[in-house]
């Protein structure tokens, strides 16, 4: 059937609708405007006919952590003075290491030194999945001399997790509910439970960003909010590598940055379950900053 017997059965069609109310177009074939298919031969809306999609679709997994070692610097307490000779700038450099040894086991450290070479901070995490939908953890704290251990075998409840892919702007969330089974330490014991949860959404897509001599292409802005002080984040996220700068100064953090990486040839980035979930590496990283940002916290 050529576009003229086509064009002439329209046409027919629309004038003999004027009296007749049940009127059918039979076209063998497809019905093209303009050179452009609308309607296929198989009787569906041709895809270039619809309207052009905005909606961006993220795949978190992509901009997370694999097994391997980060370390991030950052500095806190900055400030100027003058010693008599002039202005100087102090400061306390400080550095955090994300070590995910494998899916059951992955440690983190915080250190701070102040420009005399003092420690004035020195905490050090150790996490291990037991398998049986418990985890133990087991941390060191140095606050200016100062050492406290503890050690604590917990229940975690994982309520909701991480979407693994999510459109751009939108909001997923991950909450648990966490049950102290066994504890060795002062600041907690046996029967203490609390929840922990978090948002996040990609705000933005960056094409590229350069920290010091590395440069890392194909990145994301989040959003993260639910810290334990009731600030948020806007985090610098890369693909195959994860986290890579915190944009936001603050008083405790100012130019967070990833300055160094080493990956296993593993690349998984999630690790397994507690509960037969998901469960990210990204959580662990989270925990452990807040357990960190708080026992500092606690000590002043």
């Amino acid at each position: 059937m050529n576009k003229n017997i086509i064009a002439l059965a329209i046409l027919s069609t629309v004038s003999t609708g004027v009296f007749a109310s049940n009127a059918v177009l039979n076209v063998e074939g497809q019905i093209q405007i303009n050179g452009v298919t609308v309607i296929g031969s198989d009787g569906k809306v041709a895809a270039s006919a619809l309207p052009e999609s905005n909606t961006v679709v993220i795949d978190l997994d992509t901009y997370s952590a694999a097994n391997g070692k980060y370390t991030f610097e950052y500095y806190r307490d900055r400030y100027m003075t003058d010693d008599g000779s002039g202005w100087v700038t102090f400061e306390t450099v400080c550095t955090e290491t994300d070590n995910f040894i494998s899916d059951t086991e992955y440690e983190f450290s915080s250190k701070c030194v102040d420009q005399d070479g003092f420690v004035s901070m020195n905490y050090s995490e150790i996490w291990k999945d037991n398998g049986d939908g418990t985890e133990t953890i087991t941390w060191v704290n140095t606050y200016e001399g100062q050492e406290t251990r503890e050690s604590q075998v917990r229940k975690i409840d994982v309520l909701s997790e991480y979407a693994s892919q999510v459109v751009l702007g939108q909001t997923t969330a991950y909450s648990e509910h966490a049950t102290i089974l066994e504890d060795e330490g002062i600041w907690y014991e046996a029967g203490d439970n609390w929840f922990f949860a978090r948002t996040k959404s990609v705000v933005s897509l960056i094409e590229s960003v350069t920290l010091g001599e590395n440069t890392f292409n194909d990145c994301i802005l989040v959003q993260r909010d639910g810290y334990w002080n009731g600030a948020s984040s806007l985090d610098i996220h890369c693909a195959n590598i994860g986290l890579v700068a915190k944009t936001i100064d603050r008083e405790y953090a100012m130019e967070y940055k990833l300055v160094s990486y080493e990956q296993a040839q593993s690349n998984t980035v999630r690790a397994q379950s507690l509960n037969e979930g998901v469960y990210s590496k990204e959580v662990l990283s989270e925990r452990a900053r807040n357990h960190s940002a708080k026992q500092l916290n606690a000590n002043k």
